[in-house]
């Protein structure tokens, strides 16, 4: 189904410095553009959005244009429709992609989804089509570029294999496309080509084959087990107490009284320097009383931990969170809310646990004692200058280091290691440990994760089934145990064989 066109808000100057808000749209193969009024007469962008919106309204409705435009005083038939079966995809291309950045076709792009068409199209799509008129573009052209892409990934894995670090302009080193990359330079290509079809430039569109698809294996998304992230939670508290290890502040308390009396007793700041590896700087402020203490004031590095594990927000929206948005004084009604778009009132209610709630009632606490900001507007999780901390230093400060802290902890117990963690793992975590609680109320925890569908809450759940069916190994083996025991009898002697696999199956069966 065609997307409804949207039009295109203009903002003109003019010579004595005011500005135009001008609509342009197009109709029954025409284009047109229209005057709305001046920006000192109180128009603005958001107002001609308003006002064009409502004339492609009533177009569709079938009212003539003629009587629309009735009550604007400038109407002019815009210059001819240069969508040409003609032009080159280079050409066309810049088109669609101006008209998906400004709403014409479609919603408006955010900046990122912009810069990723950009990227595509400049670094892959563009340096093969862009000379070949855009009507004439056949499936065997499609199945080249296909081909194209993959053979530049195997000639870069052979260069990497064989040493070599290629980088890109920006000095960055270059890494082969996945196929989720291939599948995703050649689902832009076809969506190009649909609007094609839909302009009229063209009646198919080849991008489109079946053939053409690529496989991408589906990603090993995991949860952890319950067991698995107390560690983790333990790790992450166990990393927020530990001294401080950069590099301004290497001394803890003991070391920097040490210092001061040996440089009480006549030591040079050099020779100190020298034993302790710290710059002359870092020598002087201990000479003058001052130094970077070896404790640290990090806090809540476990509460944000036991939050994506405890209640399933994603990263963004748990660091987003205000103090304001956290509700605990009434222990039966403690929750936050999230700002979430797909729900209806585009607020998300998250019910806490009892055991969360305390953990943020710490951390709320620490936050005081440390001088940390406090307050209504301020961030749950914030920096000591009250700044909202960074989803990518949370990945590898916060998760990647406790997820190795905890892993090396748990090896060295003799137990198996975590798996890849990361804060969608933890927000899994949720759902998995939910689904169970609740037995399997699913309508519930995809609310609470806000789901606009029951996809991954569903995914996790199949996942749950799986592992519930190790009941039927141990059916299994009490049909063994069955079966032992009426050839050998409950009484009689164990039969030939090694003995603790028998009394395993003896306990299984009870």
């Amino acid at each position: 189904m065609a997307r409804p066109a949207r039009g295109t808000i203009e903002s003109v100057p003019l010579s004595d410095g005011s500005l135009s808000i001008r609509g342009r749209f197009r109709h029954k193969g025409g284009r047109y553009r229209v005057a709305f009024g001046l920006d000192v007469d109180g128009w603005t962008e958001a107002r001609g959005r308003r006002e064009l919106d409502d004339i492609l309204v009533q177009l569709r409705a079938g009212i003539p244009l003629t009587e629309i435009l009735e009550r604007y005083g400038q109407v002019d038939e815009d210059e001819p429709d240069v969508l040409t079966p003609g032009m080159s995809f280079h050409e066309y291309a810049s088109d669609w992609l101006r008209r998906r950045r400004s709403g014409e076709l479609g919603d408006p792009l955010s900046d990122n989804t912009n810069a990723d068409y950009e990227w595509r199209l400049k670094k892959h799509i563009l340096p093969f089509f862009a000379r070949m008129p855009v009507a004439e573009i056949r499936d065997v052209d499609c199945q080249h570029f296909r081909a194209k892409l993959f053979a530049e990934r195997e000639k870069l894995r052979e260069l990497i294999a064989a040493g070599a670090k290629p980088k890109d302009r920006r000095g960055n080193p270059r890494k082969p496309l996945a196929n989720r990359s291939i599948q995703m330079q050649m689902g832009l290509l076809a969506q190009i080509l649909d609007d094609a079809v839909e302009d009229k430039l063209r009646k198919d569109n080849p991008a489109r084959a079946k053939r053409l698809k690529v496989k991408v294996p589906k990603p090993n998304r995991t949860f952890l087990e319950i067991d698995q992230l107390v560690a983790l939670l333990d790790a992450a508290r166990e990393l927020e107490r530990d001294p401080r290890s950069t590099k301004r502040a290497k001394l803890t308390t003991a070391q920097v009284a040490e210092i001061r009396a040996r440089l009480a007793t006549g030591e040079t700041q050099a020779r100190l320097g020298r034993e302790y590896r710290l710059a002359a700087g870092s020598m002087s402020m201990l000479a003058q009383g001052k130094t970077y203490r070896g404790e640290n004031d990090r806090v809540g590095w476990r509460a944000l931990c036991a939050t994506l594990g405890y209640a399933g927000p994603r990263i963004s929206e748990a660091l987003d969170l205000r103090e304001r948005n956290v509700r605990l004084h009434d222990p039966a009604g403690a929750r936050f809310w999230i700002a979430d778009s797909k729900t209806p009132t585009g607020v998300r209610h998250v019910e806490i646990t009892p055991a969360l709630r305390d953990e943020l009632f710490t951390h709320l606490a620490d936050k005081a004692r440390r001088g940390y900001p406090i307050g209504p507007d301020e961030y749950l999780f914030c920096t000591r200058q009250g700044h909202r901390w960074s989803d990518d230093n949370v990945r590898a400060r916060i998760i990647k280091a406790a997820a190795k802290r905890a892993s090396a902890q748990l090896v060295a117990r003799g137990l198996p290691p975590l798996p890849h963690v990361t804060p969608h793992t933890l927000r899994r975590t949720y759902v998995s440990i939910m689904l169970l609680a609740t037995n399997f109320d699913v309508p519930f925890v995809q609310n609470q994760v806000g789901h606009s569908d029951s996809k991954m809450t569903m995914d996790v759940y199949a996942q749950l089934l799986d592992r519930s069916k190790r009941a039927h190994g141990v059916a299994f083996d009490a049909l063994l145990s069955a079966a032992q025991e009426t050839l050998y009898g409950s009484t009689v002697q164990e039969p030939p064989g090694d003995p603790r696999l028998h009394r395993l199956s003896a306990a299984t069966s009870s």
